[in-house]
């Protein structure tokens, strides 16, 4: 009969050799009853049980508790840019903003009186007013011409607030009449809106008189306007140069003062105009 130390001693050995041997999750030994001996069996059945004490263990103890967390390592290097992904679908149209008030969209020239109604989304509009010229003065003296050049028209230029769809009245003003001996002046240009409030205004020329030339067109006085000169004075006695305003689309000078006459019947001053530009 063996020792139980001599036992543990025994099993402990070969506790090491089975761990090597084996690849089971499980260890069979056959211990001999007399001699203490042990032999490594594929399982507990092979054992003598006459002579065999059978014996069985796992290899592999229960889980431990879980350790505390170590120290953190170093940061690795960043891996390389993956590839890129697969384009997204395109998204859906968005609405149509408002239109925005824009620059200039179009102009229109007056050379009779008339009406202009504002366009949608226009707020103002750039007049250019141009007064009637004065008609000239047909005085002969002893056969001495005399008569005076008429005055030209003045010119106004502004930029004026208009409400879309609203209509707005534009009077070009007349040219004097050259008659004999004294002439008449020339007459404004206007525009102004449906209430009938000038807003902006060009004066006529005066006429001109024996010996004397007509006055220009007085300059307008509203401080909204952006540019505002009196017309040029006629000349003195049948002047030949003819003064005013020059705008002269076609060869046409608006706002001219009438020429003084040798003859008796002077001419007549030229009409005004309005220029709109939105």
């Amino acid at each position: 009969m063996f020792s139980i130390r001599r036992v543990v001693l025994v099993l402990s050995i070969v506790t090491g050799t089975a761990s090597l041997a084996a690849s089971a999750s499980e260890i069979h030994i056959c211990v001999n009853k007399s001699k203490g001996t042990v032999r490594i069996v594929a399982s507990a059945t092979a054992c003598n049980a006459t002579t065999e004490t059978a014996l069985t263990w796992n290899q592999q103890g229960p889980v431990g508790p879980k350790g505390p967390q170590g120290i953190q390592g170093k940061r690795g290097a960043t891996g390389a840019t993956g590839p890129a992904g697969l384009r997204g679908a395109t998204g859906a149209t968005g609405a149509t903003g408002a239109q925005g008030p824009g620059g200039f969209n179009g102009a229109q020239l007056f050379t009779a009186s008339g009406t202009w109604t504002a366009p949608p989304t226009i707020t103002h509009v750039m007049v250019e007013c141009v007064g009637g010229g004065g008609g000239g003065a047909g005085f002969l003296i002893a056969g001495t011409p005399t008569g005076g050049q008429g005055g030209g028209g003045a010119y106004t230029k502004a930029l004026f607030a208009v409400t879309p769809g609203e209509q707005y009245t534009i009077t070009v003003g007349a040219g004097g009449i050259g008659v004999p001996e004294f002439g008449t002046s020339g007459l404004p240009s206007i525009f102004e809106n449906a209430a009938g409030t000038a807003g902006v205004v060009a004066a006529g020329g005066t006429e001109g008189a024996a010996g004397t030339g007509g006055a220009g067109g007085t300059a307008d006085t509203n401080a909204e306007d952006l540019f505002a000169s009196p017309g040029l004075s006629g000349g003195n006695g049948n002047s030949v140069n003819p003064n005013g305003v020059q705008l002269a689309p076609n060869g046409t000078d608006f706002g001219e003062g009438g020429a003084g006459s040798t003859t008796g019947t002077a001419q007549g001053g030229a009409s005004g105009a309005v220029l709109l530009t939105w």
